[in-house]
């Protein structure tokens, strides 16, 4: 295996995450739920790698809006529209976004 090999085999593994039956390509803004393609717009990346990164820890929409959007000024009903957006993208998807009634969000295996 030459060199070249293992320098795109590195580059894939750094732009690909995998979580369950979903991949997201970094760099395209691209996530594959069994191989079907859905664009991300950027602010849905940021909130679905959150919770990728995080799964199972559970925010309210005053943290999510601290730490995916960051300084921006957004009413806290943003984070409700972006995650019914991703919710409809990836229905078919291993895990959900569940909503903690009074609380917030987490991301959880779906029950089989």
């Amino acid at each position: 295996m030459s060199n070249k090999n293992l320098t795109l085999e590195a580059s894939f593994v750094d732009r690909i995450k995998i979580i369950g039956n979903l991949q997201i390509d970094v760099d395209s803004l691209t996530m594959y739920i069994d191989d079907k393609g859905v664009k991300l717009t950027p602010l849905e990346y940021k909130l679905l790698s959150f919770f990728c990164e995080t799964k199972g820890q559970m925010f309210s929409r005053k943290e999510l809006l601290h730490y995916v959007w960051g300084d921006t000024h957004v009413l806290d009903r943003t984070v409700d529209s972006t995650v019914a957006s991703l919710r409809k993208k990836t229905k078919a998807w291993d895990f959900k976004i569940k909503s903690i009634y009074g609380v917030g969000y987490r991301l959880d295996k779906q029950a089989a």
